[in-house]
């Protein structure tokens, strides 16, 4: 007899586990589709004036990584002060090759503007 309560409570705790897992994944699955959906209305940003300085850190003391200029599309990631942490995919011609190359580095906040991506091939002109 004491076999069969146990069998009982496994009966009874097997399911209770089993939608325990899966009421958990279906919250999961849901939060990473929100993630998803929010990443994609981001808004761009652009560079506003010609040869301004990329920067390694958040610092004019900060080494110089490259150079941008106007209208060229970056993603601001975040703002830290009078910063902002950016992002970007920079086309650069050599010779007769143009390679494309990811940079990642810091601008001073006078020199991006945010807009949309329906608006931003207008302000590249």
């Amino acid at each position: 007899m004491p076999y069969l309560n146990q069998i009982r409570a496994l009966l009874i705790t097997i399911p209770i586990i089993c939608f325990t897992l899966l009421i958990s994944q279906h919250q999961s699955v849901s939060q990473e589709k929100d993630t998803v959906d929010t990443k994609d209305k981001t808004v761009c940003s652009f560079i506003n004036t010609d040869n301004v300085n990329v920067r390694q850190d958040h610092s004019l003391e900060s080494e110089v990584i490259t150079q941008l200029q106007r209208g060229q599309g970056v993603r601001a990631e975040y703002r830290e002060g009078d910063w902002v942490k950016i992002d970007a995919i920079i086309e650069k011609n050599q010779g007769n090759q143009s390679k494309t190359r990811p940079l990642d580095g810091w601008v001073a906040n006078d020199y991006i503007n945010g807009c949309s991506e329906d608006q931003f091939d207008l302000w590249r002109q």
